[in-house]
């Protein structure tokens, strides 16, 4: 389905990040595979050439402009094109009351959820621009559509998945006529890394399951299917969209 294309996943060392690279490698993507565990990006990449592709570990942190704009380089370099970009690079945030919550931890939400997926956009867009073609697809929150101060996390990470929905319409816009796709995903509770405090507590699980129409969480892999349908020619007249994968929350 995606034979030959090359894709930029940032996140890439484990959760829907990982999931992501390898299903696209399941599907004959070449992968250049982000995260700030370079240990944790080289066992990704070995995982996605076991399935014959190839991968390229950019590991470092892409909310550093100068490491964005080198890493694009670095992929098209390599591949010679760069044909899809995953922004998944995130953190979650303070769990604080937006009054309460300190101007470093703001910042720093800000700039590993939002501000990383802003500078890939610019460099990655300027390629697909030349290329007239691509995919972009941004990694969301549904809490960056509807707010609930019960999510684990609150605020800040709640207005940096908001900044994310509107970043991916924006682009679409913008990008739109060179023949740039630009969508998003917005997962609902997910079993991550980042999510680990809600399965280390039995009774606020069962109560968030229960809250959700199909009763039961996401795994990665939900989330990196959906991506993959996005990225793919199956998804070829749909843009400026976010996708909730919730269950139906």
């Amino acid at each position: 389905m995606l034979q030959g294309r090359v894709a930029i996943v940032t996140g890439a060392g484990g959760g829907i990040g990982r999931a992501t690279a390898l299903a696209l490698a399941r599907n004959g993507a070449n992968l250049a595979l982000n995260d700030l565990d370079p240990a944790a990006c080289e066992e990704a990449a070995s995982e996605v050439e076991s399935y014959g592709t190839h991968a390229l570990v950019l590991a470092g942190d892409v909310s550093a402009e100068d490491f964005a704009e080198r890493g694009a380089d670095d992929v098209a370099k390599r591949f010679g094109r760069i044909d899809i970009l995953v922004n998944n690079a995130g953190v979650g945030g303070s769990g604080r009351d937006l009054i309460e919550t300190e101007v470093a931890d703001w910042d720093n939400v800000i700039a590993v959820n939002l501000r990383s997926q802003f500078l890939l956009c610019k460099s990655v867009g300027q390629t697909m621009r030349a290329q007239r073609q691509g995919v972009i697809i941004n990694v969301a929150s549904i809490s960056g559509i509807h707010y609930s101060p019960s999510r684990l996390y609150r605020g800040d990470y709640a207005v940096s998945k908001a900044g994310v929905v509107m970043l991916t319409q924006v682009l679409a816009k913008e990008l739109g006529p060179w023949g740039v796709r630009v969508n998003a995903v917005a997962p609902g509770a997910t079993r991550t890394q980042l999510t680990k405090p809600l399965w280390e507590d039995a009774d606020r699980l069962e109560a968030v399951r229960q809250a959700i129409p199909l009763r039961r969480t996401a795994e990665p892999s939900d989330v990196a299917d959906v991506i993959v349908f996005l990225a793919s020619d199956h998804a070829r007249h749909i843009s400026a969209e976010t996708v909730r994968v919730t269950g139906g929350e």
